[in-house]
């Protein structure tokens, strides 16, 4: 794994309904990262894509306006909503090293990390982000985390935000799968793979891997 002076970051990565939200209390709990259920990175890549809409990061005004919308994102919502932790846009702009969209984005892990008396930082998001957030966080360690492609094709098709037949969930599976396992000619070394059903048959296994 390639040194540098980043924060140690674990991402999460997999299709819906393959078990991120069982995986993220065993890595918050197991490994001492700052994940809980809720932590989801989905905004990250649209907000990417978005950037040009702030400015230059160098101007105060424009750097204070990207920590207000990150703080506005769902997983900040979420704290206070079912955690009922507080949390303030300027806890984040004050860990703010450098005016970039990374160096904000460190700032609300370790914040979230904080408020959760954990030593690490990481969250969890959709596979298909996985090249997006290789190039926001190019030092981050990468799992991608696959379950059977019949489980969750049956799983997300009773979700009201899934496909609405088994055949969809399979085509969407797929999909998922394949952009997932892209990242490995990107991450090399900081890309691993977890299979649901080993580890809930054998969870030692996760901890044997760090």
């Amino acid at each position: 794994m390639t040194q540098t002076n980043d924060p140690e970051l674990t991402i999460l990565v997999s299709a819906g309904r393959s078990g991120s939200t069982y995986f993220t209390k065993v890595f918050g709990e197991g490994l001492d990262i700052g994940m809980y259920t809720m932590m989801e990175g989905q905004f990250i890549a649209p907000l990417y894509h978005q950037l040009s809409q702030y400015g230059d990061l160098q101007q105060r005004e424009n750097l204070v306006k990207l920590v207000e919308t990150v703080h506005g994102t769902l997983p900040f919502r979420n704290m206070k909503r079912i955690s009922k932790i507080e949390t303030h846009p300027g806890e984040i702009l004050e860990r703010v090293q450098q005016p970039t969209y990374t160096e904000v984005l460190y700032a609300a892990l370790c914040l979230v990390a904080d408020k959760l008396g954990r030593r690490h930082l990481g969250f969890k998001a959709a596979s298909v982000d996985i090249l997006t957030l290789h190039q926001v966080f190019p030092n981050a360690r990468f799992v991608h985390i696959i379950r059977d492609g019949r489980d969750v094709s049956l799983s997300v098709a009773k979700v009201h935000w899934g496909p609405n037949n088994v055949y969809a969930g399979a085509v969407y599976w797929k999909h998922y799968l394949a952009a997932g396992k892209r990242g490995r000619d990107f991450l090399q070394d900081n890309y691993f793979e977890l299979r649901y059903e080993d580890i809930l048959q054998k969870t030692d296994l996760l901890y044997r891997r760090w």
